[in-house]
C-alpha cells in the first residue's frame, strides 16, 4: 500500500492517498462483518502507512523468517514423497538459507531441464543445485562473530535472541526481539556494545578481526556509527550538548574539528569497545566453563 509520507512528486502522493483512503474504507466496512479475518503480507512493513497499522486493523503481526532444515524437508517431501527420508533430510540441510519459494523455483527449473532429456529428476541433480561450497574456517569465524552478538544481547539484557543463522552466501545474522528501553545513555551504550560484540568475539576467540562487521549500510559498523552520531546530533546527549542538528550526514564524520571535539569530550568512544570486550569475554568464559 505504500505510505503517504513517501518522497516523490505531488502527483504520486495524491495517488497514494486516494488508494490508501479507499483501502481504509474497505477495512472499516469489513470490520462490521462477523467472522471475517483479514490477512495481509508484506516484505517491507516499515514502508506501510501508519494508518493501516492502527489498532483494530492488523492487530497481530508475525515475522516469517527463512525456513529451517525441518521446514525445507517438508517442501522436498511434498515434491518427492517416494524418495528416502534420509536423502530428503540431507537436501533440506543443504538448502538452509533458501526460502521455500527458492526451493520450489529450483525444482521447477530442474524438471523443465531434465524433461528435455527425457528423464526424471534425481537426488544428484538436487545435490548439485543445493551444494554446500563453504570454507569451514570461514564458517567458524562467522559463527564466532554472530555468537558474540547473541552473548552480549543476553548479558546486557537488550532483548531476546530468537535465532542465530549462517547464510548460504557466507554471512550470518542474529534474529532478536529488542526489549523496550527508556532511552538512557546506558541503554544506548548497551545497544552499541551489542553492535560491536561480533568484532569483539573475533578478537577474543580468534586473536584477530575481519572486515565482517563492515560493508553495507546494514552492517554492524554502519549501525553503530549511526547510533554514535545520533548521540551527538539528535539525542542531545553528546559533545554538542542538548541540541538537535538533524539528519547528520557523513560530512560531520569527515570534519576534523568536530571529530576532535567528540574524541576529547565524549566517553562513548572508549566505553563501547570496552563494554563489548568485557561483556563478551565474561559470558564466553561462563559458557565455556559450563
Amino acid at each position: 500500500m505504500g505510505s503517504r509520507e513517501d518522497q516523490g512528486s505531488a502527483r504520486n502522493r495524491n495517488y497514494q492517498q486516494q488508494v490508501i483512503n479507499a483501502f481504509l474504507g474497505e477495512m472499516n466496512t469489513l470490520a462490521r462483518e462477523e467472522g471475517v479475518i483479514i490477512i495481509g503480507a508484506c516484505n517491507h512493513p516499515a514502508t506501510i502507512d501508519a494508518a493501516i497499522l492502527l489498532a483494530g486493523r492488523f492487530d497481530i503481526k508475525i515475522e516469517m523468517p527463512l525456513p529451517d532444515a525441518d521446514s525445507l524437508l517438508a517442501v522436498f517431501q511434498r515434491h518427492f514423497p517416494a524418495w528416502p527420508d534420509a536423502d530428503l533430510r540431507d537436501l533440506g540441510q543443504r538448502a538452509v538459507g533458501s526460502s521455500a519459494a527458492d526451493v520450489d523455483a529450483a525444482i521447477r527449473q530442474l524438471r523443465a531441464g531434465v524433461r528435455a532429456h527425457d528423464r526424471a529428476v534425481t537426488i544428484k541433480d538436487l545435490q548439485v543445485i543445493f551444494s554446500v561450497q563453504s570454507d569451514p574456517s570461514i564458517d567458524w569465524s562467522v559463527a564466532v562473530h554472530e555468537c558474540g552478538h547473541a552473548i552480549v544481547c543476553a548479558a546486557l539484557e537488550t532483548g531476546v535472541v530468537r535465532r542465530i543463522f549462517l547464510e548460504r552466501t557466507g554471512g550470518g545474522f542474529v534474529q532478536w526481539d529488542p526489549d523496550a528501553k527508556s532511552g538512557l545513555m546506558i541503554d544506548i551504550e548497551a545497544i552499541l556494545a551489542q553492535h560491536m560484540a561480533g568484532r569483539a568475539a573475533e578478537y577474543l576467540v580468534l586473536g584477530n578481526i575481519s572486515s565482517g562487521a563492515g560493508g553495507s549500510a546494514a552492517s554492524d559498523l554502519a549501525k553503530a556509527t549511526a547510533m554514535a552520531l545520533a548521540i551527538h546530533t539528535q539525542y542531545g546527549l553528546g559533545a554538542c550538548g542538548p541540541v538537535w542538528i538533524g539528519d547528520a550526514d557523513k560530512a560531520l564524520l569527515l570534519d576534523p574539528t568536530w571529530r576532535s571535539g567528540c574524541a576529547n569530550i565524549s566517553r562513548q568512544q572508549k566505553l563501547v569497545p570496552c563494554m563489548s570486550l568485557a561483556s563478551t569475554a565474561t559470558c564466553w568464559r561462563r559458557w565455556h566453563d559450563s
